[in-house]
């Protein structure tokens, strides 16, 4: 075979896969057309494309971030996004402005993805159940994730344990209130009884108390005023807080500049550490 005809045959094969691999993700039509899908709200059709595109550019830190988001925010899949969030850290530089939102990102699908097994396999104790025992069959990438949240279960399950067990403790130690009735006025109306709150939201309000010297009641008023104040918990990421108090997480860096004497980046949040957090002059609805 002559020159000239391995020349016609090849030459432009070999163009497009030189062009295919330097092109950069914003200028490959794969890539552009995925993420004008993402941006219509189509992110099932996003993720086919992105998923394609990382096939021809698997080292596409852009298309594992974007798939993450994804997987998390419109598929409910956070076992998924884990994944690709952890490919991102694996090829971005630290340097990248978004590699210490990434770290909070997975921590927070990780909670999300416990919470899907225990709705799964139910709040049992005997973590073990949830194992898949193959051997003749090689595991799955599905039940390799669940072998190896196994032990994060066990954590997650005595930590229940430790709260439960405390907020007892509080119930014992606090006094119910006398209830008067009105001597003369036998025909008052009587108020309806108090909802119940649940035990993480009695240890928050309880600690907000007495952060600003309110007594504390078991019952939820319907306009509680906003605090300013917040105690790092154990768990507690400054995405999370920003979702508590602003309805969105991409508000955390709000917290920082109001905090920047003890916060230089997300990885100094400490549990116990008392932070100042600032009010907004819009009104966030949440999202």
């Amino acid at each position: 075979m002559s020159l000239r005809i391995i020349k016609y045959f090849f030459a432009p094969v070999i163009l497009l896969l030189l062009c295919s691999c330097g092109q950069k993700d914003d200028n490959h039509p794969l890539f552009h057309k995925a993420s004008r899908e993402l941006r219509s709200g189509n992110a099932k059709d996003a993720e086919v494309l992105f998923v394609k595109y990382l096939k021809i550019n698997p080292d596409s830190i852009a298309a594992h971030l974007d798939l993450a988001t994804i997987y998390n925010d419109h598929l409910n899949s956070p076992d998924k996004a884990i994944y690709h969030y952890r490919k991102f850290l694996e090829l971005a530089s630290p340097e990248n402005n978004d590699y210490e939102a990434v770290q909070a990102w997975i921590t927070s699908s990780e909670q999300k993805y416990f919470k899907q097994l225990q709705e799964r396999f139910g709040k049992t104790h005997d973590v073990t159940a949830i194992v898949p025992t193959k051997t003749d069959e090689k595991l799955t990438e599905k039940d390799q994730l669940i072998e190896r949240y196994r032990e994060h279960l066990r954590i997650y399950i005595k930590k229940n344990q430790q709260l439960t067990d405390y907020l007892n403790k509080l119930k014992s130690e606090s006094q119910p209130e006398p209830i008067s009735t009105p001597a003369e006025n036998s025909t008052a109306e009587i108020p309806p009884p108090a909802r119940q709150i649940s035990p993480s939201d009695y240890i928050v309000q309880k600690r907000r108390a007495a952060a600003f010297n309110i007594p504390v009641t078991e019952t939820k008023t319907e306009n509680k005023p906003e605090p300013n104040i917040y105690t790092v918990e154990r768990g507690d990421t400054l995405i999370g807080i920003s979702r508590r108090f602003y309805g969105n997480g991409s508000h955390y860096r709000l917290i920082m500049e109001a905090n920047s004497t003890i916060l230089s980046s997300p990885a100094d949040l400490k549990i116990g550490q008392r932070l100042t957090i600032p009010q907004k002059s819009d009104q966030i609805t949440g999202g």
